[in-house]
Formats: C-alpha cells, sequence, structure tokens
C-alpha cells in the first residue's frame, strides 16, 4: 500500500473520529431514574423499585441524556439542575404519563395562632408572605375598598394631598416639594426609568378611609391621571388627624380627585379570610371566624418550581405548577418547557416609590433577570415554552428576553391584576416566534413586545385585553428610543423588522374602547399582514416619531377590521413628530375614517387598494362616508370566526400582488382571507 493512500486513510479515520466525539459527548449515561415522594427515599439508587423522595435528588445526580421520571406527589422543593444536558441528549424531569404531578412554592403553615381581636387572628411568621392559601385556593389580601373581581377594582378618591417642603412643614403647593433623592429630577440627562425614581413625601386624605394607625404597611395603589397604569408606594405613617403619607416619585404629582386603593393593611380587613402581613414585625393577620385557630393553610415560600439559570438543554414536561415559576436566564440556552399547566406564577407585589424595577408603572424599557413581576420566563437564546396553560399572574404570564426563542401552542389568561407594563406574553429582545397562542383576560396589553427587534407573532389570538385603565391596546408597543440603524424593529437591517401576521386580535376592554393593534410614539417598521381586529374603539394605532426624524416605515397590508369606529389613528404633539412611510394597502374595513392629531406636519401614509366605505384611499379624510355594517363585508360566519370572504364579497378581486404577502395572482384579494379558500386560516392553539 503506497504512502499516499495509508496517508488518506488515517486522515478518513481521524476524520470520522472528531466527528464521532463531537456528536456524542463524553458522560452521555441515559439514566432513567425514578422519583416518588410517598414512597421514595433519597438515600435509594433511584430505580422504580427503590426511588428517590425529591425532584432535586435527581436534579443533583442527572448528566446529559438522563431522565428524571418523577411520580404523583406534590414537591415542595426548587428543582435547581447541577448540569446541564447537550444537543441531543437533553437532562430530561418528565412528570410519568397518567399520574398527577405538582410542583408548588407553598408550604404548610405550622405556627401558633393567637386571638387579635374577635374574629381576627395572628401569628409570627418571619419570612415574608407572598401568598396565602387554604389547601389549593388562593386567599385574598385585604383591599380597601372592597372588591370582587380584580378586573372591576373599586376606588377611593383623594379629597386633600400635601407634600413635605424643604423646611419640613406641609405644603399643597408641589412647586414647594423636597427632593429626597441625591439623583435629581427626571430630565433628559438623568433617564429615571434606568436609575432609582426621584421621591417626595406626600400625604393625604380621603372620604370614607378610617382613622387609624394600623394603614401602615399597607400599599396604595394610585392611578395616574391619564389613568393609564397604577403606581404603587408603602405606607409609611398612618396619624387619624392627618391621613396617610408615604414616598412618591417626583414627576408625577399627587393632587385631588386621583382614584386609588390600598392592599395588605390590617385595617383593610373587614371579609372572611383576609389577611395582611406587616413586614416590620413579621406579623400575619387573618379574618376567621371559626372559634377554632384557621387550619389547613399554606403560605408561599418559593419563587421558583424550576431554576433553570445558566443551564442549557434541559427539557421539562407534564408538571403541574402551583404559586411558583421556571425561570431561564440570559446565559440559558436550549431548554423546553412542555405541556405544563401553571397557576399563580407571579404574587402580588408590594413595591413602592424606591429603585425602578422594570415592570412597576406603565413603563416596561428593559426586561432582565433583575425585573420584577416575570412569569414563566425565557431568557437566554433558543429557549421553547409550548403546549402549556399559564394563567392568574399579577404581572406576566410569560417573560421572554435575549434572542430565538420560541412561546408556541399556549393558553394564557388571567394576567396582569396590577394594572402595569404587564402581559400574557412580554418581549424584549430580538427573533423570538410567538405563535399559535389564545392570550386573554388581561389587566393591559395581552401582547406586549416593547424593545423587541426582528421578531415573528402569528396565528395567535389575542382578545379580553385593557380591563383596567384606558390608552391601552390589546396588544401594545411603544419605543422611545430613535435611530433608525440601531433602535428600528429591524434591528439587522434586513429591511424587515418584527412582523405581525394571521393573528385575531379583538375585544379591548377599555373603559374608552381602546384599540386592537397599538403601536406607540417612534415604533418603526413593522410588517403587519393578514390579521383580523375587530371589536375595539380604534383598529390601529400608528403613532408619529420624533427621535432623528425617521421614517415609520410600517408595512401594513390585507388586514380585515370591523365593529371598530377608527381604522387607523395617530398621534403627534408638534412639527418634531412625523408620521411618514408608511404603506398601506389590501386592507378591507367598514369604516374610512381615520384620525391624524398632529396639526403640525402631514401624515405621509401611501394608500392604496384598499377597500372601506367612501374614498378609502384617502387619510384622515375629513368628512368619511358613514359606517358599512359588518354584513356588508359578506363574510361567511364571522360570529363563529368564519372570515372568509364569499364570492360577493367587496373583497374579490378587489387588491394587488404583493410579493411574499398576497396569492400569486393578478387581483387577489382584500383583507386577511383569500376568496374561494376551502378551508380558513384560524388562530390560536392547534
Amino acid at each position: 500500500m503506497s504512502l499516499i493512500i495509508k496517508t488518506l486513510i488515517l486522515c478518513m479515520l481521524q476524520i470520522s473520529f472528531t466527528a464521532n466525539t463531537q456528536a456524542t459527548p463524553h458522560n452521555i449515561y441515559r439514566n432513567t431514574y425514578h422519583v416518588h415522594q410517598a414512597l421514595g427515599n433519597d438515600d435509594n439508587k433511584g430505580t422504580k423499585d427503590k426511588p428517590f423522595a425529591t425532584i432535586s435528588k435527581c436534579a443533583e445526580l442527572a448528566h446529559a441524556g438522563d431522565t428524571c421520571l418523577v411520580h404523583a406527589g406534590i414537591y415542595r422543593e426548587i428543582v435547581q439542575p447541577h448540569k446541564s444536558g447537550h444537543s441531543g441528549y437533553p437532562i430530561t424531569f418528565k412528570a410519568a404519563v397518567g399520574e398527577k404531578v405538582i410542583v408548588t412554592g407553598l408550604d404548610k403553615l405550622t405556627s401558633s395562632w393567637k386571638k387579635f381581636s374577635s374574629s381576627i387572628y395572628v401569628t409570627k411568621i418571619d419570612s415574608h408572605v407572598k401568598q396565602l392559601f387554604i389547601g389549593d385556593s388562593p386567599m385574598k389580601i385585604a383591599q380597601f375598598p372592597n372588591s370582587d373581581n380584580y378586573f372591576k377594582p373599586v376606588y377611593a378618591t383623594i379629597t386633600s394631598a400635601q407634600c413635605k417642603t424643604h423646611s419640613g412643614l406641609w405644603s399643597s403647593n408641589r412647586n414647594e416639594c423636597k427632593i429626597y433623592d441625591e439623583d435629581g429630577p427626571c430630565n433628559k440627562h438623568n433617564s429615571c426609568w434606568d436609575r432609582s425614581f426621584p421621591k417626595q413625601r406626600w400625604r393625604i386624605t380621603a372620604t370614607g378611609v378610617t382613622e387609624s394607625v394600623h394603614w401602615q404597611g399597607g400599599t396604595i395603589a394610585i392611578i395616574d391621571k391619564g389613568e393609564f397604569s397604577a403606581e404603587r408606594a408603602i405606607i409609611t405613617q398612618s396619624k387619624p388627624e392627618h391621613g396617610i403619607e408615604f414616598e412618591w416619585f417626583s414627576e408625577k404629582p399627587i393632587t385631588p380627585e386621583l382614584k386609588f386603593n390600598i392592599t395588605n393593611s390590617l385595617t383593610a380587613i373587614d371579609n372572611e379570610n383576609e389577611w395582611s402581613y406587616n413586614t416590620d414585625t413579621h406579623e400575619l393577620f387573618l379574618k376567621h371566624a371559626d372559634l377554632s385557630a384557621p387550619q389547613n393553610l399554606f403560605i408561599r415560600t418559593r419563587d421558583l418550581a424550576f431554576d433553570l439559570r445558566g443551564k442549557k438543554h434541559i427539557t421539562i414536561t407534564g408538571f403541574e405548577i402551583i404559586a411558583a415559576s421556571i425561570e431561564t436566564d440570559i446565559k440559558s440556552s436550549n431548554c423546553i418547557l412542555d405541556q405544563l399547566v401553571v397557576s399563580y406564577p407571579v404574587y402580588y407585589q408590594m413595591f413602592g416609590a424606591k429603585s425602578n424595577f422594570p415592570g412597576q408603572g406603565a413603563n416596561r424599557h428593559n426586561i432582565s433577570s433583575n425585573t420584577m413581576g416575570k412569569g414563566i420566563t425565557l431568557g437566554g437564546k433558543r429557549n421553547t415554552l409550548q403546549n402549556s396553560t399559564i394563567s392568574h399572574s399579577w404581572c406576566d404570564g410569560v417573560t421572554v428576553y435575549g434572542s430565538e426563542n420560541i412561546v408556541i401552542n399556549n393558553q394564557i389568561s388571567d394576567i396582569n391584576w396590577s394594572m402595569t407594563a404587564c402581559a400574557a406574553v412580554a418581549t424584549h429582545g430580538n427573533k423570538h416566534l410567538i405563535k399559535r397562542n389564545s392570550m386573554y383576560d388581561c389587566g393591559r396589553s395581552c401582547l406586549w413586545h416593547q424593545y423587541t427587534f426582528d421578531s415573528v407573532f402569528s396565528y395567535n389570538d389575542i382578545y379580553n385585553a385593557c380591563w383596567l385603565g384606558k390608552d391601552c391596546g390589546v396588544t401594545g408597543s411603544y419605543a422611545w428610543y430613535g435611530k433608525n440603524n440601531d433602535r428600528s424593529s429591524d434591528a439587522d437591517g434586513n429591511g424587515i423588522g418584527n412582523i405581525m401576521h394571521h393573528n385575531w386580535i379583538h375585544d379591548n376592554k377599555s373603559i374608552n374602547g381602546g384599540s386592537c393593534l397599538y403601536l406607540d410614539n417612534n415604533e418603526q417598521d413593522y410588517l403587519l399582514h393578514h390579521n383580523v381586529l375587530w371589536n375595539c374603539k380604534i383598529a390601529l394605532i400608528i403613532n408619529d416619531t420624533f427621535i432623528d426624524h425617521v421614517p415609520t416605515g410600517h408595512e401594513i397590508y390585507n388586514n380585515t377590521c370591523f365593529d371598530v369606529e377608527y381604522r387607523n389613528s395617530d398621534y403627534g404633539r408638534n412639527n418634531q413628530w412625523q408620521l411618514k412611510g408608511v404603506k398601506y394597502a389590501n386592507n378591507l374595513c367598514t369604516t374610512s375614517k381615520d384620525t391624524h392629531y398632529n396639526t403640525h406636519t402631514k401624515a405621509e401614509i401611501e394608500m392604496e387598494y384598499n377597500v372601506s366605505p367612501g374614498n378609502a384611499n384617502l387619510y384622515a379624510q375629513p368628512k368619511p362616508a358613514l359606517p358599512w355594517p359588518t354584513e356588508a363585508l359578506k363574510l361567511i360566519d364571522y360570529k363563529n370566526n368564519d372570515f372568509r370572504p364569499r364570492n360577493n364579497s367587496p373583497a374579490c378581486n378587489n387588491g394587488k400582488y404583493i410579493p411574499n404577502i398576497t396569492e400569486k395572482i393578478l387581483t387577489p384579494a382584500v383583507g386577511a382571507y383569500e376568496c374561494k379558500l376551502k378551508k380558513a386560516w384560524k388562530a390560536g392553539p392547534m
């Protein structure tokens, strides 16, 4: 054999060996460990006959390729895998088929109770009480005024407000307020969204507020003047003769007639099974009419069921999770969360006027591992949440940041009771895929996509949003950043930014109607096509840009809207605000009424081939024609979500061909569905 042939053989063997070592890493075990809470023992070997008692024991031992098979039981622990998996060889935590496996953040309350008053008991608990359950049902935190529905709260009204001055006196003149923060007031050089808020001390009175010292330690939530959101502070003092005192944000003055409510206060306990917790004295109070002390109570002591921060290639499937969440962080990747049922992932957050945690108030510029209000969290890269149900969260249902994460085929509901910038799905980062989810019943927007770039939102059914406050979209975002080259939705510069297509977006519950799809100030370069929008005051808000005067650049094609008063709306404050570079074609709507609020600059929207009453291709026309009834669109069965046009619909053969958007025919339909479709596309989980 020649030297050349021998050399070639050796090279081929070396390539084969290298490929095999890369495909099959070291420490691949493929073990299946068994966990059984009732029958197991962590001193066992984890076999089927001798299982472990805790999931954490399995997590300690598992290597890439191993499976922790968990049998029926309630597991009260935080599961933290000690190692990561490997591509093709994940570490898998799996609930046994047909068995109910619960991981919970709740522990039984074992401390002794004493009577505080005729029907209120008190006990000492060193750990912060975040939630209180009786069995697996949450008990209601004390609230004033009382309300039975978090989405329909009752408010009191401020009758007088005073701030503390530099001389230590109290004044109703806001200009005399002393600022307590060394950073100084908010201005263009000191962004309060990135630093701690400058604060002032305020005191208020209100009709119906009982004179009591026991408001102290409670949380006051004040609704801002525009009723966009609620901001919270801890009550520092309550004096019967002067009202209640707290620290507040200096750029948001307290004035009479603002709405508010108070939670977590001993004075507010007036209904059976209401509770409050005093963080200073570590006392838990509970109204309980039984003669005996309260029994079968559980408190939330852990925030997480599974802690995947910094981990890679972990799969979790089949678990029920109560009063706890799952978190991956910026260093996590390729983790899969599948077939989960998660309730109460985020507890009631008693945060106030202190360092700003994104998620507080109406603004949420950044999302990170330090963000308050995270739900099931996909940070990092290429993590997936799928086939799961998430519900009953004070803030987010699902929080997404990092890049290339996927949220697909989930049902997410009863979200954001706190009236902040939280959502069923809140995104941040780039190249995410949010697809085939049902998101509904949300305090504010159900989908919040601020500071999100080059991501795709498709085939989602998003509805019953904005139960709390005004000026809200079923989906929403705004961008106070500018500079098209690095802050646009099209961050990678390939000409396409965020894409929202084939979504159903409907039923805004705001008291002023709100919008279906809301791209607020400075958002740029969205591609919106084949969405159906209905039952909102405004179908689409596309607000102007004012930073760097760059083109807004949205492309809006083949959408259908009905049961709306306005087709489009935008807002610009002065001649620095501009709406330009927008393409709007092939849209079908029951109204041609638009509103351009900026009287200083012209709206530059290229409109063509749209079908609506009157002249559908003029923007913000002064006298639009009377709206059509929905029946005029001649859709097959819009009441049952079949939005295909009939052959005699005004949608048919009235559009123009748009590459990569419409069917490859000379005159496609306008609106979200082509004519003569045998099967309609549907939004939501499959």
